[in-house]
């Protein structure tokens, strides 16, 4: 009659095997994540692009009323809106 022992090493050997297949799929599960916010990242910076496109021709528009309100043609104007009257001989420029 034979006896068939089963093997010692067996208990060892499925250890290594469920740590080595929990890595991977550990692996697998942070390899995902980090795509998942990579793609994320990409989609923010493109929206913050578009924002910032927006701001600068909002920026633009600014600063053409400011340089055509502070325009030298256009001073008899604004003096006008502000209620200002133009002297011909200012008395601080006089002689005394």
């Amino acid at each position: 009659m034979t006896i068939i022992e089963p093997n010692k090493n067996s208990f060892k050997s499925k250890i290594v095997a469920y740590l080595l297949m929990g890595l991977v799929l550990f692996e697998a599960g942070l390899s995902i994540f980090a795509y998942n916010q990579s793609v994320q990242l990409n989609y923010s910076l493109k929206e913050n692009h578009k924002k910032t496109e927006i701001v600068r021709a909002e920026n633009a528009d600014l600063k053409n009323q400011l340089y055509l309100a502070l325009d030298i043609e256009n001073a008899d104007v604004l003096a006008g809106k502000l209620g200002l009257i133009k002297e011909r001989k200012p008395e601080y420029l006089a002689q005394r």
